[in-house]
């Protein structure tokens, strides 16, 4: 996913924009100096400390923050004040300065925060911005509630707006690419975060080359929108045989799925290794990824039955091992060829048998999903770094594969 870089005038700001992120499946990093190393699948909120010192220098400390950042696929956001505090045109001009092909755009609602913009005027809890306390900051005084204006004290860009109705109109689209080929900040209204994600989808839609300019919110939903738009490898290894289990694979198959079932009478049969090279070769044609592969048949009807292979020398709970063994080694073949951002197991002597095969000592637990529905990071072995989901298969109902595939996909909001 794409690294995203925010640069905040104070750390407060720095801190509460980046964990609007985190939900996202995003490392959050808050920052107060020079990085070395950046890592992938990051976010940096830097904060540069300069909210209330001269424009020249708000702009020099901006400019130099983002020289030091090469990632040039990244997300780029400038953190402004809830109330529109500090320096607003100076600090955009590095941005668009760094970035001469970028546009700005302006979203500077906070609804749940109380911060909502209508008719290009910043509310904050229905008050006018100039009538509240925040315009007798002995620091950074606000005399205006219009938003262009405040970025015009400091900007010679050229700038225009949005208004909320045609935010919620259909001819948003229409106008939004107008304005963005003809100035270089946008101001756009927004009163609600229907209003603001809106926004942030018609952006991404749109392929916009711009920087995010807001408090938090607006960054957050453009962030998702990206996400949402990436391709994501989940894999699935099925074990379990309950009821809930199959009723969770055909809603997902309803939904985008592609399931391969894998027949256990010839796992297993003498001629098993043929039959396994055959599934192998089924699966790295799929072109979907989004893969269930399970041992769970989708016709209720039919059921293997384990005391059919039982001997003097095999139980069943030997039969079933032996499943698992084989299923595993044919799971981890495949996706040693085709690349996983995660993989998810169902049946817990499943999880323990690929695990085992992959040679891991251990789970990093991140979060927990679901109850009893845990994602971790796989330590050690051949798959060190992986994210794994792992779910006991009588857990959840019909809805849950896809709420975990949208969870690990997307995020948890």
């Amino acid at each position: 996913m794409k690294n995203v870089f925010i640069v905040a005038d104070d750390t407060t700001g720095a801190n509460a924009s980046a964990i609007l992120n985190k939900p996202l499946g995003y490392d959050c990093i808050s920052v107060r100096t020079e990085v070395n190393e950046l890592k992938n699948d990051s976010l940096y909120s830097f904060s540069t400390n300069s909210r209330g010192i001269d424009k020249e220098k708000a702009y020099d400390v901006v400019k130099e923050t983002l020289l030091n950042l090469k990632d040039k696929t990244a997300i780029y956001n400038k953190r402004v004040d809830s109330t529109l505090r500090g320096n607003l045109g100076s600090e955009l001009d590095a941005f668009l300065e760094c970035f001469p092909n970028k546009t700005a755009i302006v979203v500077a609602s906070f609804p749940s925060s109380g911060r909502t913009c209508v008719h290009n005027t910043l509310f904050v809890n229905g008050e006018l911005l100039e009538k509240t306390d925040v315009a007798k900051d002995p620091k950074c005084p606000v005399t205006t509630s219009i938003v262009t204006d405040l970025f015009k004290i400091q900007t010679n860009k050229s700038i225009s707006s949005i208004d909320l109705s045609v935010v919620r109109s259909d001819a948003f689209k229409a106008e939004l690419l107008k304005k963005y080929n003809q100035t270089r900040i946008i101001v756009i209204d927004g009163e609600e975060n229907d209003d603001i994600e809106k926004i942030a989808k018609t952006c991404v839609e749109l392929n916009l080359d711009i920087v995010t300019v807001d408090p938090g919110p607006f960054t957050y939903y453009y962030t998702k929108s990206w996400k949402i738009q990436e391709k994501y490898s989940f894999y699935c290894l099925i074990g379990s045989v309950t009821p809930v289990t199959l009723e969770q694979i055909k809603f997902a198959q309803n939904n985008g799925a592609s399931i391969y079932e894998l027949d256990c009478s010839k796992i297993l049969s003498k001629d098993y290794n043929l039959y396994l090279d055959k599934c192998y070769n089924d699966l790295i044609n799929i072109s979907n990824d989004f893969i269930v592969l399970t041992t769970s048949s989708l016709c209720k009807n039919y059921k293997l039955d384990l005391k059919m292979y039982k001997s003097p020398t095999k139980t069943i709970e030997d039969i079933s091992n032996l499943i698992n063994v084989r299923i595993a080694s044919l799971f981890i073949k495949f996706i040693n060829i085709r690349h996983a951002d995660c993989v998810y197991t169902s049946g817990g002597d499943t999880t323990v048998e690929f695990l085992s095969q992959v040679d891991s000592y251990g789970l990093r637990m991140n979060n927990e999903i679901l109850p009893l529905t845990v994602e971790s990071t796989i330590l050690g072995g051949s798959f060190e770094g992986m994210k794994i989901v792992s779910k006991g298969g009588l857990i959840g109902d019909k809805l849950t594969l896809m709420y975990i595939y949208d969870f690990m996909r997307v995020g948890s909001k």
